[in-house]
C-alpha cells in the first residue's frame, strides 16, 4: 500500500505513522489528450490512530531541538486526495485526553517536504498544558504555556495554518486567526496570580515560528480574582510582541467602581517576568471592601485611588510603586474606646460644625468621614506618608507602614476638630496650629486592629531631650 502512494506521501508515512483500518474509494482517470486525474477518498474506521513524529532543528542558545511524538487517537472524518491536494471534512479525534474537531481543512505536500496545512472552524476542548506537553513545545511557547498550567483545562476555537518551506535551515511556522479562548475558572501565573478567571479572549490572531511569538486580540472577562479581590467586566485590546504581553486600554469594575489603566499595562514573557501598570479607581464603595474582611465591619464611603506599580518576578520583595487614595462621604466605623478618650482629652472646645444636642454623641462615637493617604512601595513594604483621617470630633494625622504580610504599623497625631487649616493633603500650618496631647499607635491587620495611646507626647519628648542634654554636658 505504501509503495502505491505518490512519492511525497510515501515520504510522509514515517511522520504520521497511521494504524487501524479505513475504507478506500479510488478513481484514476487516464486520457491520451488530458492530464491524469487521481481521486482517493479515505474514511477511517473505529480505533484508527496517528502517531505524529515532529522533528525540530536545533537553534543554538534557543532550542535544543529533537523529535517529539504527538498522538492523535480515534481519528474520524472524510479525507479526499485529489491530484496532490488533500481536503478534509468533519474531522474529529482525541489529543491527550481532549477533544479536537474541525469542519473543513486542506493540506498540500511536495516531494521536497514543503507543506501547507489549513484548518477552518477548529474546536479544541479540555486541553491541558501539563509538563509533558510543554516539553514538546518550542521553548518560547512552552514558557508562555507554563503560566497557564494550574491543573485546569482550556477551550479554544478558530482557524489554524501550519507550514514549512522545506529548507533545511528554515523553521516551520504556525498562524491562527478568528480565534477564541474560553476560560472556565482558570489561573494565569503572572507575577501576582490571576485566579478564578471566567471569560474569553476573542478575535485573536497571530503567528509563531518557535522563536518569535506575535499575538493580538481582545480580552473580555466576566470575573477574575486579583490579590483575593474580585474584578468584573474586565476588557481590553491586547497584543504580544517582542517578548512582552500588553493590555492596551484596560477597563473594568472593582468594588462597585470603575477601574481603568491610565497607560498600557504590560508583563514580559521572561522566565523571571517584569511587569508595570498604572491604574485608577473611581467611585468604588468601601462597604464592598469591608465584606471581604473577616469579622463584622461597618465601613462605608466612596473610594478614589491611583497606583503606579511595577516589579520583577513573583517575589513581593521586588515590588515597587507609588500612589494615593481618598475616601469621602464615609463612615469609618465607631471609635474604639481609647480614641473616645482621646477625643475628650484633645477637644476642649465645642465643635461648631455639629448641632448642640448632637455634640456629645458625635464626639463620643462618631469615627471619621473621610481619609486621604499617599504611599510608596519599596521592596514589598508600603509606607504611608502622609495618612490622615478626618472627623467632626477630631482628626488623625501621621505616617506608618504595611508589610508584605498585611501588618499595619501607624503613628498618628490627634488633632482638634476637622483640622480645617490643612491645605492641601498635609499642611505645616495645620501641624503648628493643632496642639496634640495624644499620639495614637495603630497595629495589627485591617480586620483586627489594636490601638495604643501615649498621652502628652511633647512632655515625654522634652524629658528625653533634657536627659540627653544632661548626659552630654555632664563632666567626664
Amino acid at each position: 500500500l505504501q509503495a502505491a502512494l505518490p512519492k511525497a506521501w510515501r515520504k510522509t508515512w514515517p511522520t504520521i505513522n497511521p494504524s487501524g483500518a479505513c475504507d478506500v474509494d479510488a478513481q484514476v482517470h487516464i486520457s491520451p489528450i488530458a492530464p491524469e486525474r487521481t481521486e482517493i477518498i479515505i474514511t477511517p474506521r473505529a480505533e484508527t490512530n496517528l502517531r505524529l513524529l515532529i522533528t525540530r532543528s536545533p537553534q543554538p542558545g534557543i532550542d535544543p531541538g529533537g523529535t517529539f511524538e504527538l498522538p492523535m487517537e480515534d481519528v474520524r472524518g472524510r479525507f479526499v486526495f485529489y491530484n496532490g491536494d488533500v481536503s478534509m471534512n468533519d474531522v474529529n479525534f482525541k489529543f491527550r485526553g481532549g477533544a479536537v474537531r474541525f469542519a473543513t481543512g486542506r493540506a498540500f505536500l511536495e516531494d521536497t517536504g514543503r507543506f501547507d496545512l489549513n484548518v477552518h472552524e477548529l474546536w479544541v476542548e479540555d486541553i491541558r498544558f501539563d509538563l509533558d506537553l510543554r516539553k514538546k513545545m518550542p521553548p518560547l511557547m512552552a514558557q508562555f504555556a507554563l503560566r497557564l498550567d494550574d491543573g485546569s483545562t482550556f477551550r479554544a476555537r478558530g482557524d489554524l495554518q501550519i507550514g514549512w518551506s522545506g529548507g533545511e535551515r528554515d523553521l516551520a511556522w504556525c498562524k491562527w486567526k478568528n480565534t477564541k479562548v474560553i476560560f472556565l475558572d482558570n489561573t494565569v501565573k503572572t507575577a501576582i496570580p490571576l485566579e478564578h478567571i471566567q471569560g474569553e479572549l476573542y478575535s485573536v490572531s497571530g503567528w509563531s515560528n518557535g522563536i518569535t511569538l506575535e499575538v493580538e486580540g481582545f480580552l473580555k472577562l466576566e470575573s477574575i480574582y486579583f490579590l483575593g479581590q474580585q474584578i468584573t467586566q474586565l476588557e481590553s485590546p491586547f497584543h504580544v510582541k517582542e517578548g512582552q504581553a500588553t493590555l492596551d486600554s484596560l477597563q473594568g469594575h472593582f468594588l462597585g467602581g470603575k477601574l481603568f489603566g491610565e497607560e498600557a499595562c504590560w508583563v514580559s514573557l521572561d522566565a523571571t517576568p517584569r511587569y508595570h501598570a498604572v491604574l485608577s479607581l473611581q467611585g468604588a464603595r468601601l462597604e464592598e471592601y469591608a465584606r471581604t474582611i473577616s469579622g463584622r465591619q461597618s465601613y462605608r464611603g466612596n473610594i478614589d485611588a491611583k497606583i503606579d506599580i511595577g516589579g520583577l518576578g513573583s517575589d513581593v520583595r521586588n515590588l515597587h510603586g507609588r500612589g494615593e487614595a481618598h475616601i469621602s462621604q464615609g463612615d469609618l466605623g465607631k471609635l474604639p474606646a481609647v480614641l473616645r478618650l482621646a477625643s475628650a482629652l484633645n477637644s476642649p472646645l465645642p465643635n461648631i460644625n455639629v448641632a448642640p444636642h448632637a455634640r456629645t454623641r458625635a464626639q463620643a462615637q462618631t469615627a471619621f468621614d473621610s481619609a486621604n493617604v499617599a504611599f510608596t512601595i519599596q521592596n514589598g513594604m508600603t509606607t504611608f506618608e502622609p495618612i490622615k483621617f478626618t472627623g467632626n470630633a477630631f482628626s488623625l494625622l501621621g505616617k506608618g507602614t504595611l508589610d508584605p504580610q498585611g501588618h499595619l504599623d501607624l503613628r498618628l497625631s490627634v488633632l482638634w476638630g476637622r483640622d480645617r487649616f490643612h491645605i492641601p493633603l498635609v499642611s505645616d500650618v495645620a501641624r503648628r496650629a493643632s496642639t496634640s496631647f495624644i499620639i495614637a499607635y495603630v497595629n495589627g491587620t485591617p480586620s483586627n486592629l489594636q490601638f495604643e495611646l501615649v498621652p502628652f507626647p511633647q512632655v515625654g519628648d522634652a524629658l528625653r531631650a533634657l536627659n540627653r542634654t544632661r548626659s552630654e554636658t555632664q563632666p567626664q
